[in-house]
């Protein structure tokens, strides 16, 4: 068998899958007899430039054409249509606001949509809503208040003062575990810095993205617990 796998592949030129299908047998056994029987596997490139100069190969090789208008135009419905049906209509974002995710007020945050519903008006280019306590998910119209953007700007200053260390006090109160946002615990984050394992296995071990990990180890994220000092490139 070793060498009619090996006759179809040097010398009829049949690929892999080919003789996968050819013979019936998985891919991975075809490619483990031919490295097992001193075979050099052919390069990507190689193989494509073999697929296009193979007439049975339609497609491979060949440039996409692209979809037509009316195709897109179906394709932008049935997505719309898929989102519209699937959205629960707000999101938390890393911002620690709440975002309206569908509708016409799609994009814009949470609070702002209660205080104008409230004053039944378009708030101005110049307002924005503070939160009264420091807690961004806390939407109840009594704890909004529509100010100035200076005004705005001049109370979290006055903070940062206060707490003498350049952080208002809601960052200081919901960084880390503590924030909406967050998937890790402080151990947690201990944890993966004392861990060798690649970024793709804690990863997997802790239910979160590999770029979550390396954020981690870089100090871009939990610098105050690691005292990692971040180097941006």
């Amino acid at each position: 068998m070793l060498i009619d796998i090996k006759n179809l592949y040097t010398v009829k030129l049949l690929s892999i899958p080919d003789i996968s299908r050819l013979i019936n047998i998985p891919r991975s056994t075809v490619r483990n007899r031919l490295l097992k029987n001193g075979v050099i596997l052919r390069k990507r490139t190689e193989a494509m430039k073999m697929a296009k100069l193979n007439p049975n190969k339609r497609g491979i090789g060949i440039k996409h054409k692209g979809f037509s208008e009316e195709t897109k135009r179906r394709m932008s419905i049935s997505r719309i249509k898929y989102c519209s049906n699937n959205s629960i209509g707000v999101s938390l974002k890393p911002s620690g606001y709440y975002e309206i995710t569908k509708g016409i007020n799609k994009g814009r945050c949470l609070h702002d949509i209660v205080v104008e519903r409230h004053l039944k008006r378009k708030l101005l280019k110049n307002e924005v809503v503070h939160h009264k306590n420091g807690i961004k998910t806390d939407n109840n119209f009594n704890n909004l208040e529509v100010m100035t953007r200076s005004e705005h700007s001049k109370i979290h200053s006055i903070e940062r003062v206060k707490n003498g260390n350049g952080i208002s006090s809601y960052r200081k109160e919901m960084r880390g575990e503590e924030h909406p946002s967050a998937k890790l615990t402080e151990k947690d984050v201990l944890e993966i810095i004392n861990n060798k394992n690649s970024s793709a296995v804690l990863a997997a071990n802790y239910g979160v993205q590999r770029s979550c990990i390396k954020k981690i180890r870089t100090g871009r994220t939990w610098s105050y617990l690691t005292n990692i000092k971040y180097k941006q490139l």
